[in-house]
């Protein structure tokens, strides 16, 4: 039976294609295809707050002869090709209309997609790395991969595009409850890699408490040394008496523990019990806007946990019954 159904998807995509150059919606090559375009619009999602965030980082120094910043530019052209074929491919992709019937008419198709999520994706396909290599030439690898990293942000803009598949695909309230506690890690995976670029832009390197120690500080009392900066105090010198120091020095403070204790602030400010409270004006903007961001969040999950709890209850309800 596999097989046949086999032979009849190939040959609806057969004449499909043949009379009207178009792929039907359901299809072999459709399923695999979004699956590519999810892992590469994660790939993005992923990599650009890192970016912003760890540019010093070992994930992006240059180590070897070629730099770090052609390699992930290289990766990003070609993902850039990938989006502008995934364009041409929901151009040319049948769908069924109300009634149940297979339109297959390029006006009506472009039609649709248009008044859709056309714009949505092309605005998240238009080559925003290469432009920004371009005009960063001659500048530091650093600085190059903050810029692209900040160039590169629109691309994000698929991800409301992914969100929406992803919906589409899942069918049960465990599954729906299993999307929102991954959007959840994703979401506190760009908050704590902002909120380590806010740390490192308040930093000053001199008053790296494992080079020039405030004075008057005792022995242990480092991991709560203040930096002054602004008449501000980055968070990165306010951690906890006992925990391990910060700095944006890759020498002092390992890339791992850069990303976990950024990471660990998110997950605790999301959840309103922050692990460093905020004290420059930036930090305090930025964390009041977390801590809504994490009510919003956590609201939703809550909700679709009671949905699929209720969901669960009735179904027991009915087949007792």
């Amino acid at each position: 039976l596999q097989d046949e159904a086999t032979d009849v998807d190939r040959e609806i995509t057969h004449n499909l294609w043949k009379h009207h150059r178009m792929l039907p919606p359901a299809s072999r090559f459709r399923h695999y295809w979004d699956y590519v375009m999810i892992l590469l619009t994660l790939y993005n999602f992923l990599l650009t707050p890192m970016q912003l965030g760890y540019s010093r980082g070992p994930v992006f120094r240059s180590t070897g002869d070629v730099p770090t910043t052609d390699v992930l530019l290289a990766v990003d052209c070609l993902i850039w090709v990938v989006f502008v074929c995934d364009l041409v491919v929901n151009m040319r992709t049948a769908y069924y209309d109300a009634e149940h019937e297979l339109v297959v008419s390029s006006a009506l198709v472009w039609k649709r997609y248009c008044d859709s999520w056309f714009t949505i994706d092309l605005l998240g396909s238009l080559p925003y790395a290469l432009l920004a290599y371009i005009f960063t030439i001659g500048q530091s690898d650093p600085t190059r991969t903050l810029v692209i990293a900040v160039a590169k942000m629109p691309l994000c803009l698929r991800m409301l595009r992914l969100s929406h598949k992803l919906d589409e695909m899942s069918s049960t309230g465990y599954s729906h409850v299993m999307l929102q506690m991954l959007a959840f890690i994703l979401v506190a995976h760009w908050v704590g890699s902002l909120w380590w670029f806010i740390g490192v832009s308040q930093y000053e390197e001199r008053h790296d408490p494992y080079i020039t120690p405030l004075a008057g500080a005792l022995p242990g009392e480092i991991g709560e040394a203040r930096f002054l900066r602004d008449g501000g105090k980055t968070w990165l010198g306010r951690v906890p008496v006992g925990s391990t120091p910060l700095s944006p020095n890759l020498t002092h403070t390992p890339f791992e523990q850069q990303y976990v204790s950024s990471l660990y602030w998110a997950l605790t400010t999301l959840m309103k019990t922050s692990w460093v409270g905020p004290d420059t004006v930036l930090e305090k903007v930025y964390a009041s806007g977390g801590v809504i961001l994490g009510v919003i969040v956590f609201a939703m999950l809550l909700g679709n946990v009671s949905a699929m709890i209720n969901s669960c209850a009735e179904a027991t309800g009915w087949g007792r019954g």
